[in-house]
């Protein structure tokens, strides 16, 4: 391969070199609060198994497997695996959680760990067939051990261009599958290596019924193996009842060997053969039919132990070290993996897994002589390597420092606190902090959290998700029948152009709402501050709002009390005119305002908006107040968090004024301090979910609306004086429709229930 390297210096190449598409499995047993495997079934909220393509069961029911969609960057696919063990994990019960280690929780008799049930369907029932031949030849117990499995690919362009600059006398298709395999053999050569620096699984529970007796120590009923790296890898962890020993010099003859492993009954069928490293084809997984038709897509590295230290069981940083581990093994790989080399490969990991801590000079010296060919292969790249190159550092530091080992720190931890104890501990603070940030799509802060939400629930139902524009928050999301183009989490194909313009313009939304007959404030529509000025006395005696036309989020209003004067009139004149061309004034509604947010002509959840304020402390001024409420981390600038931080800005002012109140003001304990009227969440404004508790009469109106102006989707906001008493026009007014309303306030309330409308969006859209 000294060709390749050549080739890819000598043409600028090495920028495509380091890209490539990666995707990421994982499994994990459920447990109960108590640390025993969780003999229900697959959580109904993760939909059919059998059909999901990104969260299913692996061989029990009790044994989640999320898999990432192909990415284009590692980046993006570990905050996609992040972002599916946390939806995973919002979707547990209560008092279950996800095992963070490979090896087994406390585990029951075979005969009661539920094999999984995947339906009545042919492809279920060869699914189950399958697991129930694996169970009674390796035993139930032994299938429960959990991993994570990393497949990668270079770009097919990359590889094209390769084959033409490397003057190769091949075919592309045997170019590519040369490829895949010199790095495969490289990588089943140091795969030793790859446990030593990622094993994380010293120890067991007593119920496991596979436990070697090799270097073991029990502690009551918790078994810990000494000096180990990896229990998962070892002799007594997930293997084949043989080494088989299989060529990887061509695809040819690695699938001849693997055809006669299954004619000769060793093995069922491909799937069941348990190789650190497998030549993978994703157009079929089970047979060989594609992979000898269109040749090796992608190599799957399965040697990968769950590493408790992380929420997700592998660190971003390990990513890259198995990403360089390839590249190493294609740009100075062994030419050969025969019978020998292969037999002294399963030693050393052998060695390894049970007794890596006491690491012989031969193997330390190996692994550093492999880190030294991988920096060559770094400084010959020109890019820049300072994050490579760190991680690197710290690979051969760990090689002389056994104490840096993962496998170290867990053998610690858990002769300290337990096997059980600790794992279960990590357990229940991952779903504590899985739960605490459910608001967040990992990777995707940038977006507005609508966004986020409506891409999560995409996720959860199994759809594709991708994201146009960021900035703008235009995103798609397709299955197999459809796709639908989707902005801000509620701009979508179910609103015409017109119903938006309708909605954006408050005075013709009004007129729009008048003609149906439905209750709007009484008041005015002016083009120029003049002639606001001279209807003056008209609203003098009454409490009136003042608004631009075509604004949202509550900016330009102000609200002014009965017999104001005409410096506070004209004030609230000139902000509104500066955020817009056309303002209305309308008499102000008593009573307290609610969102009423539509979708599919229904309403779908119903807030009351509480506009901003602090309480007060007895000794903190208005703006320490502020201070102290914004350190809540739920709240946030830009939609970015459930809610929206307090500020004081020229509206905060104008309304502390009018109450003769500064930013100074020391409110006494308890006091209650309004910073703004209006109670736009967007302005700091505090929700409250009143979803079940408003009369249907009020929705009914809220609809109506909706309807009047053809929207299928939009945010009502309606003021009503007491919402014990059925609707009246006396009792309640619709102040304003919103053209794409945001759905976070729905789903984060600042108290009540989550009511879910990301869902909502994508089943009125047909998903």
């Amino acid at each position: 391969m000294e060709n390749v390297l050549n080739a890819i210096i000598n043409n600028g190449l090495e920028r495509e070199l380091i890209c490539g598409v990666w995707g990421l499995e994982k499994e994990n047993i459920r447990v109960d609060s108590n640390g025993k495997l969780a003999l229900t079934q697959h959580p109904l909220g993760l939909g059919n198994k059998i059909e999901h393509p990104y969260i299913t069961t692996d061989f029990s029911e009790s044994q989640v497997e999320v898999i990432t969609p192909p990415c284009k960057s590692m980046d993006e696919a570990y905050f996609m695996l992040e972002n599916l063990h946390d939806i995973v994990t919002e979707n547990l019960e209560k008092d279950e959680y996800l095992w963070p280690s490979s090896m087994p929780p406390i585990i029951p008799k075979d005969e009661d760990i539920p094999i999984a049930n995947y339906g009545n369907s042919s492809e279920a029932k060869d699914k189950m067939e399958y697991r129930n031949y694996i169970a009674k030849k390796y035993g139930k117990h032994k299938q429960l051990i959990s991993g994570i499995h990393y497949n990668f690919s270079f770009n097919e362009d990359f590889l094209k261009k390769l084959h033409v600059l490397s003057s190769v006398n091949e075919s592309f298709y045997d170019f590519k599958n040369g490829i895949y395999l010199t790095a495969a053999r490289n990588l089943l050569k140091h795969q030793w290596l790859l446990t030593y620096l990622l094993g994380a699984n010293v120890a067991t529970h007593s119920s496991y019924k596979h436990c070697c007796n090799k270097d073991r120590e029990n502690i009551k009923e918790e078994v810990l193996f000494k000096g180990a790296c990896s229990y998962r890898n070892s002799l007594c962890g997930y293997r084949n009842k043989e080494d088989f020993r299989v060529s990887f010099d061509t695809l040819e003859e690695n699938i001849r060997d693997l055809k006669n492993l299954i004619s000769q009954g060793h093995l069922r069928g491909v799937k069941e053969y348990y190789s650190p490293v497998r030549l993978k084809n994703s157009k079929d997984t089970d047979t060989f039919e594609a992979l000898e038709r269109d040749g090796i897509e992608y190599i799957e590295l399965r040697m990968i132990d769950l590493n408790p230290l992380s929420k997700v069981g592998i660190f971003r940083e390990d990513l890259s070290l198995v990403h360089l581990f390839i590249l190493s093994s294609l740009l100075y790989p062994c030419s050969s993996y025969n019978h020998k080399e292969q037999k002294k490969a399963m030693e050393n990991q052998n060695e390894v897994s049970f007794n890596g801590h006491n690491l012989s000079k031969e193997l330390r010296d190996e692994g550093l002589f492999f880190f030294d060919r991988m920096e060559k292969v770094l400084d010959k790249l020109s890019i820049d390597c300072g994050y490579y190159n760190d991680i690197i550092r710290a690979a051969k530091r760990k090689l002389s420092h056994k104490e840096e080992l993962y496998s170290y720190k867990v053998y610690n931890l858990v002769l300290n606190e337990g096997y059980i104890n600790h794992h279960l501990s990590i357990s229940k603070e991952n779903k504590k902090i899985s739960l605490n940030e459910s608001y967040s799509l990992k990777g995707y802060e940038d977006l507005e959290l609508s966004t986020q939400i409506l891409l999560k629930e995409a996720l959860l139902k199994g759809l594709r998700v991708e994201v146009l524009d960021k900035r703008e928050n235009f995103i798609s999301i397709s299955n197999k029948r459809k796709i639908e183009y989707i902005k801000q989490a509620t701009k979508t194909s179910l609103d015409s152009y017109s119903t938006a313009l309708i909605m954006e313009n408050k005075a013709i939304t009004k007129k729009v709402l008048l003609k149906s007959g439905i209750s709007v404030p009484n008041g005015g529509i002016y083009t120029g501050i003049d002639r606001a000025l001279m209807d003056f006395n008209k609203y003098l005696k009454s409490k009136i709002v003042i608004k631009p036309n075509n604004t949202n989020f509550g900016i330009g209003i102000t609200i002014l009390e009965a017999n104001f004067s005409i410096e506070q009139y004209q004030e609230g004149l000139e902000l509104a005119f500066n955020n817009d061309d056309t303002i209305l004034i309308e008499e102000f509604f008593k009573g307290n305002e609610y969102r009423f947010t539509i979708i599919d002509g229904k309403v779908a959840g119903i807030l009351q908006r509480v506009p901003a304020n602090v309480v007060g402390d007895g000794k903190s001024n208005i703006l320490e107040l502020i201070e102290i409420k914004n350190r809540n981390p739920l709240r946030g600038r830009g939609y970015k968090k459930p809610l929206e931080q307090l500020k004081v800005g020229s509206e905060e002012l104008f309304y502390l004024k009018s109450k003769n109140l500064t930013p100074n003001y020391i409110p006494q304990k308890d006091e209650i301090v309004f910073l703004r009227e209006n109670s736009n969440i967007s302005t700091g404004g505090d929700s409250l979910d009143f979803t079940d508790l408003i009369d249907t009469s009020y929705k009914d109106e809220a609809e109506r609306a909706a309807k009047a102006v053809g929207a299928n989707i939009t945010g009502v906001d309606m003021m009503i004086e007491n919402i014990q008493n059925r609707r009246s026009d006396t009792n309640a007014t619709i102040i304003e429709l919103n053209f794409n309303p945001a759905i976070h306030i729905h789903c984060y309330p600042f108290k009540g229930k989550n009511r879910r409308l990301g869902l909502q969006v994508l089943n009125a859209l047909g998903f």
